[in-house]
């Protein structure tokens, strides 16, 4: 029975999330020297967690009481010790979940303008960041249509006005600064498409990349042949989000000198679709897959602490 394997007990407890989190702290400390930015990212990512856990619930993504989607993203950043330094370029990836929440809370709405304003105030913000970001915007629009069930002429306007919100304000303030021809040069590399260099990759993120990409492929194939467990709302954020995951995935593919602001991105939207695998998944052999899966997350932490001493550690 499903409800006494190893599976459904880890995925259903309440210190699941606790032995991530510790997990995330000692090897982000261990990883890096503990400076006061890796601190506040260490804090940010811990809090993301948290938030992560509230989204779970609050939009029920899965159909049990369990933590394991915020459990696993932590678990998986503990495994990428890497990403400890990277500071900022983890603030896209906290906005994309208020970017997310607000979408759901829009999902067939009769007036879902408020919603849809502040979803994409948080995008706006998180394009500072990240500029390539602003490559998602049809993409969303189309879910909206699709999936979520809102559209309209006030609903586009609404989107249009939260994504430029931002970019008023910080205009308004470059003007009084007698700064305005330069605050947005970072925009001025949106129409540039370099080739790949997937040398400039290291090998840790290469390799988590792979692992991840690898989970995610399986967990979306799972889904589309059980959804019709999940109640059509779920069904609707789950392809949302599987479409944005694969968009960024190809984004990575691409356009890898982004690796340091879309690799956290791409964890924190892929954790819904792989976490419902993981905690969800039955049939012959799958806690023993599952134990496996933990062995082989263990693994991955193992070799990206090492990386450093391995030579050549670039892809």
């Amino acid at each position: 029975m499903y409800e006494h394997t190893f599976q459904h007990r880890v995925a259903t407890s309440s210190a699941t999330l606790s032995v991530a989190m510790v997990w995330l702290v000692l090897s982000w400390l261990f990883s890096v020297p503990p400076t006061l930015a890796v601190g506040g990212t260490l804090a940010g990512t811990a809090v993301t967690g948290i938030l992560v856990a509230w989204w779970n619930d609050a939009f029920m993504l899965l159909r049990i009481r369990s933590r394991l989607i915020s459990a696993w993203m932590l678990a998986f950043a503990a495994a990428c010790p890497f990403m400890a330094g990277w500071g900022t370029a983890l603030v896209p990836a906290a906005c994309a979940l208020g970017l997310y929440s607000f979408l759901f809370r829009a999902y067939q709405k009769p007036r879902p303008e408020s919603d849809v304003f502040h979803a994409f105030v948080f995008l706006g913000v998180g394009s500072f960041f990240f500029p390539q970001w602003l490559y998602f915007v049809p993409f969303l629009w189309g879910a909206m249509f699709v999936r979520l069930r809102v559209y309209g002429l006030r609903v586009w306007s609404s989107a249009i006005v939260g994504l430029t919100l931002p970019y008023w304000i910080y205009g308004g303030y470059a003007a009084w600064q007698n700064r305005f021809d330069t605050a947005f040069g970072f925009l001025s590399g949106l129409g540039e498409f370099a080739v790949p260099d997937y040398g400039s990759v290291p090998l840790p993120v290469a390799v988590s990349f792979g692992f991840l990409t690898f989970y995610l492929v399986i967990a979306s194939g799972h889904f589309n042949r059980t959804s019709y467990n999940d109640k059509i709302r779920v069904r609707m954020y789950h392809r949302l989000l599987t479409t944005q995951a694969l968009l960024m995935a190809v984004l990575l593919i691409a356009q890898p000198q982004h690796y340091a602001v879309l690799f956290p991105l791409y964890v924190l939207t892929s954790s819904p679709i792989v976490g419902h695998y993981l905690a969800l998944a039955r049939g012959w052999g799958m806690n023993v897959w599952f134990v496996a899966s933990l062995v082989l997350l263990v693994a991955l932490s193992v070799f990206n602490h090492l990386a450093p001493w391995i030579p050549l550690s670039t892809f």
